[in-house]
């Protein structure tokens, strides 16, 4: 029994830490500058964010954030992207995916290879 809790005990806690990334691909017909991170919502609470080195993208391409840590897997969550479609830190707006509801579904990143994908459309400008 005592080996049992310290072989518990002795396991890292990153051990259960799910990582996942999000990737934002820019369909504007026009040239896209992002923030340098994404928010993370979960909706039992919580909150991070993770980063992309990608400040701008032209049209048709993508960023990636990776890294993303959380706690547990299946968790409903909303991400917050970071952009301006007019110029560099200039009218940046936050918008809150998915935009069609509240929350991405509970299995959404496991479907998706681990990632969730987010498309700025022209009328997102």
């Amino acid at each position: 029994m005592v080996l049992v809790l310290l072989a518990v005990l002795l396991i890292p806690t990153h051990a259960f830490a799910y990582t996942f990334s999000v990737k934002v691909v820019n369909k504007t017909g026009e040239r896209l500058w992002l923030g340098g991170y994404v928010e993370i919502d979960a909706k039992g609470g919580g909150f991070a964010w993770c980063k992309t080195s990608t400040p701008g993208l032209e049209n048709n391409e993508n960023a990636l954030y990776i890294n993303c840590d959380a706690t547990v897997k299946k968790w409903q969550r909303a991400i917050t992207v970071t952009y301006s479609c007019d110029y560099p830190e200039v009218d940046l707006r936050k918008v809150r995916y998915p935009k069609s509801k509240k929350w991405y579904d509970r299995d959404y990143p496991a479907k998706n290879g681990d990632r969730y994908t987010i498309l700025v459309k022209k009328k997102d400008c």
